[in-house]
């Protein structure tokens, strides 16, 4: 177990060094293009839409895999116009993300 998060801790840290190492060498042409999706609406408002939508997605999802067609081509295409839907309804508020991780 100590050497699981002794691993870890240094994946960590090689990972920050290669994003700064990356933002280091990338031409200042191109340096706006790095930032993320961000919140465009108050904090509250954001948690409250991120929450809808993750709940959103993991009930389509959910409801596809179970009782959708059996077709795994159909079931593909659900799933993918059903993740479209849903950033495009988020976008006007936290980008078109649904990750908390990128905010």
């Amino acid at each position: 177990m100590e050497n699981e998060l002794f691993i870890l801790m240094w994946r960590a840290l090689g990972a920050a060094g290669g994003a700064i190492a990356i933002m280091e060498v990338i031409p200042k042409e191109f340096k706006h293009m790095t930032g993320g999706p961000s919140l465009k609406v108050d904090l509250h408002t954001g948690v409250v839409v991120e929450g809808v939508l993750t709940f959103a997605i993991t009930f389509a999802v959910l409801f596809i895999i179970l009782k959708g067609p059996r077709s795994e081509l159909v079931k593909t295409w659900l799933l993918a116009m059903s993740t479209m839907a849903l950033v495009m309804v988020g976008s006007a508020y936290t980008g078109p993300s649904m990750n908390p991780a990128n905010e």
